[in-house]
């Protein structure tokens, strides 16, 4: 009888440790992503001050560049711009290696953006 009351204070002891670190776990995935989202709000904001300032260029530009090249720059803002705002809503992270070191994998962050939207 002893023995049986050991053994499920024992079992008893082992789930409430799981559960604190289960707790622990999330708590310290949540405060990780939340460094993400406002490092990501902060990147967004200079990327986008400085394609503001890329588009006061590219008026100056229009006369004197031939148009292939504006819509080869328009569309590459366009895709910078994209880009920023999908990485600010990012929720879940994953990582990809990059040849500058280890990145987020926009694949990830545009599946999640096209599932919530409800965009397929």
């Amino acid at each position: 009888m002893i023995g049986l009351i050991v053994i499920t204070a024992g079992i008893s002891s082992d789930l409430l440790q799981a559960r604190k670190r289960s707790a622990a776990k999330q708590k310290l995935d949540a405060e990780r992503l939340r460094v993400v989202q406002m490092t990501m709000t902060s990147v967004s904001d200079i990327v986008n001050n400085c394609l503001n300032q890329m588009m006061i260029l590219r008026l100056d530009a229009e006369e004197f560049v031939p148009p292939e090249t504006i819509a080869v720059f328009d569309e590459a803002v366009r895709e910078a711009t994209t880009n920023v705002a999908r990485l600010g809503s990012i929720e879940k992270f994953a990582e990809t290696p990059m040849e500058i070191g280890v990145g987020l994998d926009l694949t990830s962050v545009r599946n999640q953006i096209e599932v919530s939207s409800g965009i397929s």
